[in-house]
């Protein structure tokens, strides 16, 4: 397989990955089928806001099917823009090319009979398994150095010059499998002419390596006044403590005091984004969160504004916890429809009964924006007949904007195929109503 993929540095080195409407076709006689998306309804790499333009996307899918009935190949190009404003450049710009080609296939028996899995359970994963994990790394290191990895940087980082594939993921590697390295980093990240290119990719590398040391390496950093220089490169740079899988209690200690010590609006939301996503991750890996996961709740507590609200709801959603979902759904009538609108997309890590009755109550919000957010959260939810009833009653009633939201609740019961009367009733209702062509030929 290869993949190529790039994206434009105002998106901080992440992909536009978002939701998208797709179409497909078939011909039968070639065994080919051809996906096309024709527009993103939800884009990844703005978080918990909209795309701040126009979005143009362009793509294409072919997937060829042997006649034994396994895929032949597969190749996909899309490419996504997003204009701002006035200006005739995109904004943001990424790619994808993909190919995919079957290779030789064979038969094969297997000998003897299968382990017991159960003997699975007495493997020390603090001993044998991070070994071979250890080993496995050094190979994919192979011969990269720290020398090679500062001269990348002066490189990749200083100088528009393309980053050769691997080359963060072996710098990542290295910090990893070397933990002291990550103190040279901070050097680097201070050193006098350094852009905010290069200080974002040293973040990036530390983040992913994720070790302790390298955590302790991002902190040192964003203390730096090297980091202060610009308030927007700033907020960048601290939300990448957001991608760090399993933060120590010195980061959430870190990220509680920067939601403290915020010297503007916009490092305040920054670090609460942050420190929500710190909480999530540290609860996925088993850590204690009640002293940070309280900090958030009281801050949504004494929200003085409605941007505040939004701002700390928001943080909540990336936090995850089920314990959280019924003072979020406090929220879901309050009288400022920004704050409804941010009600929904903070449930979406929370695939629960009680999140799905928030939802589709959502659904029939006088505001479309809102009742939008909560169809697009509701994708991500397994809906059962119970809810997709809920859901029916919701987009029956008179409150719902058919002609703004009919296209959104098809895509989302496309997205559920399990067999239900409601989801029926529902697309019988849109195809009796609706005259658009396009529509009625998905539905």
């Amino acid at each position: 397989m290869t993949l190529g993929l790039t994206a434009a540095d105002a998106c901080a080195g992440y992909p536009l990955l978002g939701t998208a409407t797709a179409f497909y076709s078939t011909q039968e006689q070639d065994g080919v089928v051809i996906r096309n998306r024709t527009g993103h309804t939800r884009l990844g790499a703005f978080g918990q806001g909209q795309a701040p333009g126009p979005v143009a996307v362009h793509s294409q899918a072919e997937l060829r099917i042997a006649p034994d009935g396994l895929v032949a190949s597969l190749s996909h190009e899309e490419s996504v823009t997003v204009t701002v404003g006035a200006e005739t450049e995109p904004r943001f710009h990424a790619t994808v090319d993909a190919t995919v080609r079957r290779g030789a296939t064979a038969a094969f028996e297997v000998a003897g009979t299968l382990p017991d899995t159960r003997s699975f359970d007495h493997i020390d994963r603090n001993g044998a398994n991070l070994d071979l994990e250890k080993r496995m790394d050094e190979q994919m290191i192979g011969d990269f150095t720290l020398t090679e990895l500062e001269q990348g940087l002066a490189g990749y980082a200083l100088t528009p010059a393309k980053m050769p594939d691997g080359w963060v993921t072996r710098a990542m590697l290295l910090v990893r499998t070397n933990p002291a390295y990550a103190t040279r980093l901070v050097e680097l990240f201070e050193r006098p002419g350094m852009t905010t290119r290069g200080r974002s990719l040293i973040m990036d590398i530390l983040a992913s390596a994720g070790n302790p040391e390298a955590q302790a390496a991002m902190c040192d950093a964003l203390s730096t006044d090297a980091a202060h220089q610009d308030e927007g490169a700033f907020t960048s740079l601290l939300q990448r403590l957001s991608f760090v899988q399993r933060p120590t209690g010195a980061t959430v200690q870190f990220l509680e005091h920067q939601v403290d010590a915020a010297s503007s609006s916009r490092h305040r939301t920054a670090a609460v984004y942050a420190l929500g996503a710190a909480v999530g991750n540290t609860a996925m890996a088993g850590g204690d969160v009640t002293e940070a996961n309280g900090k958030l709740l009281a801050g949504l507590h004494a929200a003085k504004d409605p941007e505040d609200r939004s701002v700390m709801i928001a943080a909540l959603g990336n936090a995850g916890l089920p314990a959280n979902l019924p003072k979020i759904a406090e929220y879901a009538d309050d009288e400022d429809a920004a704050v409804r609108r941010t009600v929904a997309p903070a449930m979406r890590r929370t695939d629960t009964q009680d999140a799905r009755k928030v939802l589709t109550s959502l659904v029939s919000d006088t505001d479309s924006r809102v009742a939008k957010t909560a169809i697009d959260t509701l994708k991500t939810q397994s809906l059962d007949e119970d809810a997709m009833k809920s859901l029916e009653t919701a987009v029956s009633g008179e409150a719902f904007n058919h002609g703004a939201l009919d296209s959104e609740l098809v895509t989302l019961l496309a997205s559920h195929t399990q067999q239900s009367e409601s989801r029926d009733h529902m697309l019988d209702s849109l195809l009796s109503r609706t005259r658009d062509a396009q529509l009625a030929s998905r539905i």
